[in-house]
């Protein structure tokens, strides 16, 4: 066995559309030709085009996943980091909370600092013996309900194969171009087209494209539950939980679905809202559906949506290990509680499964 390197990430790199041709032409050169690898990662620019240009049409496509590229992005929605999250060949590495400036509407920015404000407070008298810092912590985590998914502010770096990074960029224009205009498609359409607009025309392949391809976060049609080797649960959950969970284990996929009202916002009345567990028993409750309600109409993150989550046994167990640690979002270690008792239940009858499962345990968060 020899193993050597022929090629690696250089921070600050980039390439002409013909560049990528060239190297996917030598890739697909060694799949597809006797010659020797060293032969023909040095072979002919124009033989290696062909040879890229055969692989778009015959449908070979998997050949341009060798290359990869780093995206930085900065004042972002939530709903395109949720979107590109959901591409299961890439890496993301999201600026947290704490550290983002919320310059979103005067009214979210309002409502947010006020918020954290109070959930400040609620925290030190909860568990005055944590630090200021822990305090502030819960406090921004739980304020941030109220900004919402479409408010371009977030920050993150972004790496994915080319072949995916243009399967989403056609799947973007075909959901801008196809789906049926409600408040909500409307509001995404619009962050898309600004993704379109921007991303690096150097790096879009005419051609490179899925014909049946879709945003794979938005779902296509109900999935029934099942629980086994692989699992497949519906919940409901914030649209914030979610954004959280897609960053635990890029193996299990998830879709959303928002009922027709919801979309079409008929009216805040129609629109359940996440509650957090600071102030679910007590005065401020009301307080803070009234506040978010108020900005109903901007889709805050604190949206209740349907959620379909499915994968492997092994994957579940390693969400687990992730969210049972103690210092996972709150929401999500709820949840991921609640699917794990659900999948044992499930499982009860099948020895091998419930005893993997079950010897699984996990913390209670602070």
């Amino acid at each position: 066995m020899r193993i050597r390197v022929i090629a690696a990430t250089q921070p600050q790199a980039n390439w002409s559309r013909y560049g990528l041709k060239d190297y996917i032409g030598k890739i697909e050169g060694i799949e597809n030709n006797k010659d020797e690898i060293e032969k023909l990662l040095n072979g002919d620019f124009d033989t290696n085009l062909e040879r890229a240009d055969r692989c778009i049409t015959n449908g070979h496509h998997n050949t341009f996943g060798h290359t990869h590229v780093t995206l930085s992005f900065k004042e972002t929605p939530k709903i395109i980091t949720m979107l590109l999250s959901n591409i299961k060949s890439c890496n993301i590495s999201e600026k947290s909370a704490r550290f983002t400036y919320m310059l979103a509407s005067k009214d979210e920015v309002e409502l947010y600092n006020k918020w954290v404000n109070i959930f400040y407070q609620l925290a030190r008298k909860k568990n005055p013996s944590i630090s200021e810092a822990e305090h502030k912590n819960i406090a921004v985590r739980n304020a941030e309900y109220i900004i919402s998914v479409f408010s371009p502010i977030f920050s993150f770096v972004f790496t994915i194969d080319i072949k995916d990074l243009n399967y989403f960029f056609f799947a973007a224009k075909n959901y801008i171009k196809k789906e049926k205009d409600t408040i909500w498609s409307v509001s995404v359409k619009r962050c898309l087209e600004n993704f379109v607009f921007k991303t690096p025309k150097n790096l879009i392949i005419d051609g490179l494209e899925n014909e049946i391809s879709h945003l794979s976060l938005f779902a296509q049609r109900q999935r029934s539950e099942e629980f086994g080797e692989n699992y497949s649960n519906n919940y409901l959950t914030s649209i914030l939980q979610l954004s959280v969970a897609q960053h635990y284990n890029q193996s299990i996929a998830y879709e959303m679905f928002l009922p027709m009202d919801i979309k079409n916002r008929c009216s805040s009345a129609h629109i359940p809202f996440f509650i957090p567990t600071l102030i679910r028993h007590n005065s401020f409750r009301d307080k803070w559906l009234a506040d978010i309600a108020s900005i109903s109409t901007k889709f805050p993150q604190g949206v209740i949506v349907h959620v379909n989550e499915r994968g492997t046994l092994e994957n579940f167990i390693l969400k687990c290990r992730d969210c049972f640690c103690g210092n996972s979002q709150l929401e999500i270690t709820e949840q991921t509680k609640s699917t794990f008792q659900k999948y044992l239940h499930h499982v009860r009858t099948s020895p091998s499964i419930y005893e993997q499962l079950k010897s699984f345990s996990y913390v209670s968060p602070l």
